[in-house]
């Protein structure tokens, strides 16, 4: 079977995305097991791309009709969960600058 053009833009930019994370780990921006999860996720879409029949067993697997159903239901609550996690940390950043700007108002107001 011959490989289709998106077949081989998606594989080119797994590739590309997979050197970005080996960049940012080697340079310590990400953790071990960040760069890991990213990985594993850039090879289960390029296994999906490739071998497309995958799909197609997952989604007998999840009892759901067609493979591209299960791909987007799996990817629908993925980024669920990203924007949860990221909503958390936003939160947390905020609580922290809060308590960083109110101790930093109280020092200036005990120096006057």
């Amino acid at each position: 079977m011959p490989i289709l053009l998106i077949q081989f833009l998606i594989v080119l930019f797994v590739v590309f995305a997979s050197v970005s994370v080996f960049r940012r780990l080697i340079k310590k921006e990400i953790s071990h097991g960040v760069a890991t999860g990213w990985l594993l996720l850039w090879l289960l879409i390029c296994i999906a791309v490739l071998l497309p029949w995958t799909t197609e067993w997952v989604a007998r697997l999840l009892g759901v009709g067609r493979g591209v159903d299960a791909v987007m239901y799996l990817s629908i609550v993925v980024l669920f969960f990203l924007q949860y996690r990221t909503l958390l940390r936003l939160e947390k950043m905020d609580h922290a600058i809060t308590e960083a700007v109110r101790g930093t108002a109280l020092k200036e107001f005990e120096k006057e």
